[in-house]
């Protein structure tokens, strides 16, 4: 094995390990109620896919699906403003 997939494999323990550390002191923490419920979603996504990595990047798509839908509803609505625009001064 080379140094560099060694090196990246020890990475990805030591972000799990630090990611356990914190979740786990996340728990103990009172924390205010969105956080539970976020923390809540994020174990269940992680069990779920079985993944932590996959965890992560499901948060990641949605917020990437909801700044296109965004974007594709803003080019709709300029155009319907201009068409508007155009009939209007006929």
């Amino acid at each position: 094995m080379c140094t560099c997939h060694r090196d990246q494999k020890q990475a990805v323990k030591n972000a799990r390990e630090l990611a356990k550390v914190y979740l786990d002191q996340d728990k103990r923490k009172p924390g205010s109620p969105t956080t539970r419920w976020r923390m809540k979603l994020m174990d269940s996504l992680k069990d779920s896919t079985k993944s932590f990595e996959m965890a992560l990047y499901f948060p990641g798509a949605c917020a990437l699906l909801s700044t296109v839908i965004t974007l594709c509803a803003t080019r709709i609505t300029q155009a319907r403003k201009a068409l508007e625009a155009q009939s209007g001064r006929r």
